[in-house]
């Protein structure tokens, strides 16, 4: 099998330097506060064995440490693979087994002192594909990225004190559905999560890789974050985060009481920057108080006091309706609509700040055709034109009534902000794709006095945006959509009615200003805005430290020199 194929099947290649310093973590972990007569007698595991990369940089730091040569016994590789397990063998002391260590070839419970691992980097969605993939839901009982199966299982083939030691995507650090994870890993005592250099795996996947231990006799030890993404990959090997660390303006590492994660809104293991600190200490314990049933409107109704916290969710509805292309795309978006009878559309390149530019010449399809049927026996194509392997199929995400509102707001995500945009249909019905979210105020919040501009302007707020950043850790990661659980669960602070006119007073104003590109009105009138929101949504410690409009996006020029030109407002 060829390179190609492993990466499309979640495997890949632990580099030797990465390999090592896995090693050398995991060994530090657990032989702290043990003799050298212990580590002689060591055991380890590592389930996704593969070619042995990481069993071999762990005898190459035993030996390191004066401790070679160790049995072959004391050393367990397993792989489905029989011919990565056949390499192995040629290069690596110890025993191997071919077949599924989560499945048929199981390891011993509580056999290991150390669990090492690069598991497959295969989805939930990919999962059925596998030769196994339904054996496996049918034994954990639920379906789950295959990382998360092998981690789970670790915690049990580990001795009690031993440590568990893997490279794992970074996003299991702050996804909603990884919640549950989050919290067995907490339980058992978490040593160290480290964001790892963008380039330490060459072309395979999201460079926001994650090394972890985990170690049952540390309940009382303080956790290391690393946050090395912005760092060179040659400082990994001279890297130890529980000793010295050299000097490097690409590492940053905290030492933080795991507790404080257990406490964070859905136990997110968020990088202790001050910034997210002061969010946590002043929104986390409030969106964490929030239960699942209350995120969600209640059939009550709605208390409108003034000052008080709920959830967004509880005051607009938020939702993902847009059209779902799937393997038609090519059937259903249109640059030009060449005399066909085709609907407007909208997507992410179309929306900015306070502003939807349906004529924005960025934008890669302007016109849809929502009546296209698919054709049975007939394959669909993918990105690129690749051929699909299912027939044709599109779907409608959500209410498609939606689409019909004569009044919504559109948001999109940009690297990671939020942008959102008023959008008023003016009697001809644009649809939108699923690079869209849709808000509306909720019956109860309208009654109430709450405007549409006013939610334009909560959501586009520099302040908002923090929360929402602190909720997701995707500080500068490139992010296609919305996490649209956390966006219903933003706290929303439930304004006066002169707050509610002077925000969107203000709104108004940015809106035709940016509209008609007039920058300096726009930059002023921004400012102001923010302003208010600011001594709402902000820490006390960034309102003493920034001045106003620090944050401010501007929002004239982003679509460049052709836009201003061509572009007509959607408002």
């Amino acid at each position: 099998m060829n390179a190609p194929d492993l990466c499309r099947k979640g495997v890949v290649s632990t580099p030797a330097a990465l390999a090592r310093w896995l090693a050398r973590q995991a060994l530090d972990a657990w032989t702290n506060a043990r003799s050298s007569k212990a580590l002689a007698a060591i055991r380890v595991l590592d389930p996704a064995v593969g070619e042995g990369a990481l069993l071999a940089a762990v005898q190459e730091e035993l030996a390191a440490r004066g401790l070679a040569p160790l049995s072959p016994d004391q050393f367990l590789g397993v792989d489905v693979r029989a011919e990565a397990v056949a390499r192995a063998r040629a290069a690596v002391r110890g025993r191997f087994l071919v077949g599924n260590a989560l499945l048929e070839a199981q390891p011993a419970d509580r056999s290991a002192d150390i669990v090492i691992a690069n598991p497959p980097y295969v989805g939930a969605r990919d999962l059925a594909a596998l030769t196994d993939g339904r054996s496996l839901i049918e034994y954990f009982g639920f379906p789950a990225d295959l990382y998360e199966y092998f981690l789970r299982r670790s915690l049990v083939w580990a001795r009690p004190g031993g440590v568990v030691a893997m490279l794992l995507p970074h996003s299991w650090t702050a996804l909603v559905g990884k919640e549950p994870l989050r919290r067995l890993v907490l339980e058992h005592g978490l040593l160290m999560v480290a964001r790892l250099p963008r380039a330490c795996f060459q072309r395979a996947f999201d460079p926001g890789a994650v090394v972890i231990g985990v170690g049952r006799v540390a309940r009382g030890r303080t956790c290391t974050y690393a946050d090395l993404y912005h760092a060179a990959p040659g400082c990994i090997p001279t890297l130890n985060l529980f000793g010295e660390r050299p000097p490097d303006p690409g590492i940053a590492c905290w030492s933080v009481d795991p507790r404080i994660y257990r406490a964070a809104p859905r136990a997110i293991v968020f990088a202790p920057t001050r910034d997210n600190l002061l969010m946590q200490r002043r929104f986390g314990r409030r969106i964490a108080g929030w239960t699942k049933h209350e995120s969600l409107p209640s059939s009550s109704g709605l208390v409108w006091r003034p000052g008080r916290w709920v959830p967004l969710s509880r005051v607009a509805c938020v939702a993902d309706v847009g059209i779902h292309s799937r393997n038609c795309r090519h059937k259903l978006f249109f640059a030009r609509r060449d005399g066909r009878r085709l609907a407007r559309l909208l997507q992410g390149a179309h929306v900015f700040p306070y502003v939807v530019r349906p004529d924005c010449p960025r934008a890669r399809h302007r016109w849809v055709d929502v009546s296209y049927v698919p054709r049975p026996g007939v394959p669909g194509a993918g990105y690129g034109g690749r051929p699909s392997a299912r027939d044709e199929y599109w779907d409608w995400q959500g209410d498609p009534a939606v689409h019909r509102r004569p009044r919504r707001i559109l948001i999109r995500q940009s690297d990671d902000d939020l942008v959102a945009a008023l959008f008023e249909q003016n009697g001809r019905v644009h649809y939108t794709d699923n690079t869209l979210f849709t808000c509306w105020p909720r019956e109860e919040a309208l009654s109430a006095g709450l405007t549409y501009e006013y939610l334009v302007a909560y959501l586009n707020s520099p302040a908002v945006n923090r929360l929402y950043q602190f909720l997701s850790q995707e500080r500068g990661v490139r992010q296609a959509q919305i996490k649209i659980g956390l966006l219903r669960s933003l706290p929303f602070r439930i304004p006066r009615p002169a707050e509610i006119d002077e925000v969107s007073r203000w709104c108004q104003e940015v809106a035709r200003a940016a509209a008609e590109s007039r920058s300096v009105q726009t930059d002023a009138a921004l400012a102001r805005l923010n302003r208010v929101l600011r001594l709402h949504y902000e820490p006390d410690d960034r309102r003493q430290t920034q001045p106003v409009g620090e944050h401010s996006r501007p929002i004239t020029a982003v679509c460049g020199g052709a836009c201003r030109r061509s572009c007509r407002p959607g408002r």
